[in-house]
């Protein structure tokens, strides 16, 4: 059995949005030790995006059409700011970090790609904080549930119901929503649980260029693992 302490990481990641309200949604895998140095891509990230550009074979509606996405990152140069994570599970150290993120990649890609733009769609009900009916945070809680459901390291995962249903998992994502809004706007610097700070001082701003982060203990966290 791996030590807890040197096992990777799962964490839900939220980035800012230039010029759009609310956040981009996304999953992270990490390694427990994460490099300093923003040329060492170490970590890898998962999300899908709203693409303007019809060059990507999926499915359109209205002027775009959303992409799914894989790639190895650095956490410090995660393209927009990156202004919290949530970690979500942690997978052990005997596999490597390659092997783990590929088969993440294998059960969350092959998730649909549901048409988004402005409209709801059947078992939603509502509308996200863009107005589309499906986003990127929508795939995200998708995505967790089917990790989930592979049972394991995958069971942390928490089971969520979405926001506007008034459930208890509505309660877990508007807690993230407001821990996020309050780092974004300078108020939570101390992270949830894990005692650690955000570099830049003030508020991240929309769309900021010069809250850029310095190290990945710097970045606020919250651990939901296990939440009910």
């Amino acid at each position: 059995m791996s030590n807890e302490k040197d096992k990777n990481r799962l964490f839900i990641t939220l980035q800012l949005q230039p010029g759009k309200r609310g956040f981009h949604w996304g999953i992270l895998l990490a390694p427990k030790r994460e490099s300093t140095k923003s040329g060492v891509q170490d970590c890898h990230f998962f999300h899908v995006r709203y693409c303007l550009s019809s060059d990507f074979g999926v499915k359109k509606d209205n002027n775009g059409e959303w992409r799914y996405e894989h790639y190895p990152v650095n956490v410090t140069r995660l393209g927009e700011p990156i202004v919290m994570r949530v970690l979500v599970a942690k997978l052990p150290a005997s596999e490597s970090l390659a092997a783990q993120a590929e088969r993440v990649n294998r059960v969350v890609g092959g998730i649909q790609i549901r048409l988004g733009g402005y409209r709801t769609w059947a078992g939603r009900g509502q509308r996200d904080e863009y107005g589309w009916g499906w986003s990127s945070r929508v795939w995200v809680w998708d995505a967790l549930g089917v990790l989930r459901a592979l049972g394991g390291e995958f069971g942390s995962i928490p089971t969520v119901v979405f926001a506007a249903s008034g459930a208890g998992g509505g309660v877990l994502e508007r807690d993230i929503k407001a821990f996020a809004e309050r780092v974004k706007g300078g108020a939570g610097r101390v992270t949830a649980g894990s005692g650690g700070k955000i570099a830049p001082s003030g508020g991240l701003g929309e769309g900021s260029r010069a809250a850029l982060l310095v190290h990945p203990k710097y970045l606020p966290q919250m651990d939901v693992r296990g939440w009910r």
